[in-house]
């Protein structure tokens, strides 16, 4: 990798510290931590994805503020391919609904940053978790994780649709996924462990990772806590206390 001139990526951290990328506090440091680390040269690229239309403008201002640090850029749509529900207890009939419904879903606008010129060969309408994990350059396992996180809350969200409403019906089922009706169940996540972990990443680690099996995930964190640290102890900070605080918040 290049050598990083610090200076350089201090004056892009203060021309985009002001411009939200996300609603979420601690997305938004990782969003803009991660830009710094592309100029940085320790991380081939990154990407924004707004949750809220109100904040799709400013991946036009972040555009053009990145072109001027001569990195490559691209706004693109994104349609996720959602992991295969096959093996799950979830009927054939309600799985083929989960599928129409993110077939129907309104694609994702991405802003990507890269220095590799080969990067738009790799980016499609429509990607899996582990395509654009791999681009990202996250650990494959780590995405892996993530993906069977995603196929057992889906299991445990209709099976818990059929406690909790007393039906085995597939029509009510989808009925009452398509109102979005209330249900409680318990759900399978990395997020309030990666944030106590590495708490810099800006992915969710997996489970060997948090136990310290594999390296791969800390030694990213090190890499990323350590550029926050030399660009700015504001933002170092900030990240550390949005950590903590949406920790606590999921212990009461």
């Amino acid at each position: 990798m290049p050598s990083m001139d610090l200076n350089h990526v201090k004056k892009l951290w203060d021309s985009i510290k002001e411009i939200p990328t996300s609603i979420l506090r601690i997305e938004d440091l990782h969003n803009k931590l991660s830009l710094c680390a592309v100029l940085a040269g320790q991380k081939n690229v990154a990407s924004i994805e707004p949750e809220d239309d109100s904040l799709l403008p400013n991946l036009q201002i972040m555009r053009k503020i990145l072109r001027t640090f001569k990195l490559r850029t691209s706004v693109t749509t994104l349609r996720r391919i959602q992991p295969s529900l096959e093996a799950t207890n979830i009927s054939p009939k309600v799985r083929s609904f989960f599928v129409e419904l993110n077939a129907i879903k309104k694609p994702t606008i991405i802003l990507r940053v890269y220095n590799d010129k080969q990067v738009p060969s790799l980016l499609k309408p429509k990607m899996t978790n582990s395509q654009i994990g791999k681009i990202l350059g996250y650990p494959s396992h780590c995405i892996q994780e993530y993906n069977k996180h995603i196929v057992v809350n889906t299991e445990r969200y209709v099976t818990a649709l059929k406690t909790q409403y007393n039906t085995n019906d597939d029509d009510e089922i989808i009925s009452l996924i398509k109102r979005n009706a209330p249900v409680y169940y318990p759900k399978e996540d990395n997020a309030i462990k990666t944030l106590n972990t590495f708490t810099f990443l800006p992915y969710i680690a997996c489970n060997k990772c948090l136990k310290g099996e594999y390296d791969i995930s800390r030694k990213i964190n090190a890499s990323l806590e350590k550029l926050a640290r030399k660009i700015d102890s504001q933002l170092y900070n900030d990240i550390l206390l949005e950590a903590k605080r949406l920790a606590a918040l999921a212990d009461q």
